[in-house]
């Protein structure tokens, strides 16, 4: 917590994630910043930080990146208790968090806090529609699996993989002859 509320440091954050929103800010308008590509493709997570910029300033979208990673934290808890032990959920929680990786960028205001939120949420929903064949599982899935690949469209290889997982549980399930 103390890591996001300061300054910015991270050069992806500082160049793309957060100078985009800050220049449509500044412009009052959604438009190409010259010299930067991104600026042509409004990522998902940049539109959250955009309002994050008009209600405050970076910190606020600092912030709200650490409330995110703290919500993947709790999801592993939330959405699957049922399935694992409290001990095991633990253990996955602290390796997860422990990556490097993933621990750096949590106090960071990039993309890929949320978008690891949003593939555990798509993972889940997926899951549950496996599970109960209730459709709006499946159509929350779809809206998460949209939203992390308005994140970063590259994250369409995890929700090819959510899929043949699904179709595999369904496949298992019913005892399709494929």
């Amino acid at each position: 917590l103390i890591q996001s509320l300061g300054p910015e440091t991270f050069y992806d954050t500082i160049i793309y994630h957060l100078a985009v929103p800050n220049y449509w800010k500044i412009e009052s308008a959604i438009k190409d910043m010259p010299n930067l590509i991104f600026s042509k493709m409004p990522f998902n997570h940049g539109l959250v930080y955009l309002y994050c910029l008009q209600i405050d300033a970076v910190p606020s979208a600092k912030f709200v990146n650490w409330c995110i990673s703290l919500f993947t934290l709790f999801s592993f808890f939330a959405f699957f208790h049922e399935y694992f032990s409290q001990k095991t959920l633990f253990a996955a929680a602290a390796v997860f968090f422990s990556i490097f990786h993933y621990m750096n960028v949590s106090w960071y205001a990039s993309n890929d806090a949320m978008l690891s939120f949003m593939i555990l949420c798509s993972f889940y929903m997926s899951l549950r529609y496996a599970q109960s064949g209730l459709l709006k599982y499946s159509v929350l899935a779809g809206i998460f699996s949209g939203f992390a690949m308005g994140i970063k469209y590259t994250s369409v290889i995890f929700v090819i993989g959510i899929f043949f997982s699904v179709f595999y549980i369904m496949k298992s399930r019913l005892k399709l002859k494929i």
